[in-house]
């Protein structure tokens, strides 16, 4: 579905070369997987979220998504960012069915209220932002995204603000939501728990300038038990992998570092 070649973004600053964010990145992504984004500050996630979702353009390379070039915002595409940007003056019901505009009514009301059933909030339709938790605003965000029917779901650090037992239940309620429809995902996380709890490949990177340090396929069966041996196994690996790149080792030495354990 998503074929990354060659990609560079570098941020011009007058006459001078400017800073490379992130650069040169190969990567594919399968239709239905879900792929973590995992790496320290400075490593390139979001800029490379924000270069497929079409908010911003590449310097250099290509994003292709089904093969054709992307070169701005797509309708099969939607982002959930870390905070839920939820508009304070519309209910829940207003914040998710903001972006169906050019929908019917009836079917907008009801494509709406499926939404809301659907990430828990059932009776929360008319409730306004300042009335939620951190973590009913989160999937009122997931709401609005999954209510336009994306094919490519990108999310950017969608649970870091959230303490670590509701963190848990979001990713938890995240899954559950996922496999009804089971859009395309890349979840952008600083969190080695998190992307093994959720994703089917890591893929770590380093930077800056942002590239990929480390393609790590996650084949555990699903529920995952985070204190079971495969896991905390999976979780030291990476680990090493990151210490590795954030201590601004070159890519390869993180991967030999993580090929060892």
């Amino acid at each position: 579905m998503l074929a990354i070649e060659g990609l560079v973004r570098r941020f011009e600053n007058g006459g001078n070369a400017g800073f490379a964010a992130l650069g040169p990145v190969d990567l594919t992504i399968a239709e239905g997987e879900l792929v973590a984004l995992l790496g320290p500050s400075g490593s390139g996630k979001t800029t490379l979220l924000r270069l497929i979702a079409g908010l911003d353009r590449a310097t250099a390379g290509r994003a292709r998504f089904d093969a054709r070039p992307i070169d701005g915002p797509r309708d099969e595409v939607a982002v959930v960012f870390q905070e839920p940007r939820l508009m304070p003056w519309l209910g829940v019901a207003g914040n998710v069915g903001f972006g169906l505009w050019d929908v019917p009514p009836r079917e907008r009301a009801e494509r709406v209220r499926a939404a809301i059933e659907r990430v828990g909030l059932a009776g929360f339709a008319d409730a306004l932002p300042k009335q939620l938790s951190g973590g009913m605003a989160q999937r009122v965000a997931l709401a609005r995204a999954l209510v336009t029917r994306p094919r490519l779901l990108l999310m950017d650090e969608p649970f870091s603000a959230l303490d670590p037992l509701t963190r848990e239940r979001q990713q938890d309620h995240l899954l559950d939501v996922l496999g009804r429809d089971r859009p395309t995902v890349l979840f952008i996380t600083h969190d080695i728990d998190e992307a093994i709890a959720l994703a089917d490949r890591v893929v770590l990177m380093a930077g800056p300038p942002g590239r990929v340090a480390l393609n790590q396929p996650v084949e555990l069966a699903r529920p995952r038990d985070r204190l079971g041996m495969p896991f905390q196994t999976l979780r030291h690996r990476l680990r090493v992998a990151l210490d590795a790149v954030a201590h601004h080792a070159e890519p390869a030495h993180a991967l030999q570092a993580a090929a060892d354990i």
